[in-house]
């Protein structure tokens, strides 16, 4: 320890006798001598960003959080207080779903990018991994590879082609 605060009172005379003579020139990573770095995002840019040029957003509520992974577009159901269970889907469960991940039935929906109808998803992870993702304001619209989402006081209505789905907290309808 002692060593420690002999080095460190020798670097600051050394730096102090140098400095007053030569001036020190610093270089950031990909730029020039003395160059700034670029600026770090705050939280503020960040919450301001538009749902319309991310690959992911929710419904004004959260109860909806979507993006666009893989297979296409995919939102999951994010549980609210109050809510007793998943939105009924308009299809019968998979006997997949029951073995696999039984209580799990209408927990998401996915449209995939292939030119198949939407469908319920039944999985027990999520899939959608942005924790706050930025919300569709009711009556706006999000666009992106190819998928269309209005968000509506009524609901989430998704196309892409003549597939799609509207989802809200009662019901998973696809097509």
């Amino acid at each position: 320890m002692r060593g420690m605060k002999f080095r460190i009172a020798l670097l600051a005379l050394t730096l102090a006798a140098c400095g007053a003579e030569t001036p020190v020139r610093t270089s950031q990573a990909g730029g020039d001598a003395g160059t700034k770095p670029a600026p770090t995002p705050t939280a503020t840019q960040t919450a301001t960003a538009k749902p319309a040029g991310s690959a992911s957003f929710r419904t004004p509520t959260g109860r909806l959080a979507c993006a666009v992974v893989d297979d296409g577009l995919v939102c999951d159901v994010r549980q609210q207080q109050g809510d007793e269970g998943f939105p009924e889907p308009d299809s019968d469960i998979s006997e997949e779903c029951r073995e696999f991940a039984p209580g799990q039935w209408g927990n998401g929906v996915t449209l995939p990018f292939a030119a198949e109808s939407a469908f319920p998803n039944c999985s027990s992870g999520v899939n959608v991994v942005d924790q706050d993702p930025p919300a569709l304001d009711y009556g706006t619209t999000w666009e992106r590879d190819g998928f269309t989402c209005v968000s509506e006081e009524k609901g989430l209505t998704c196309t892409r082609g003549e597939h799609g789905f509207f989802a809200n907290r009662d019901v998973i309808e696809t097509h």
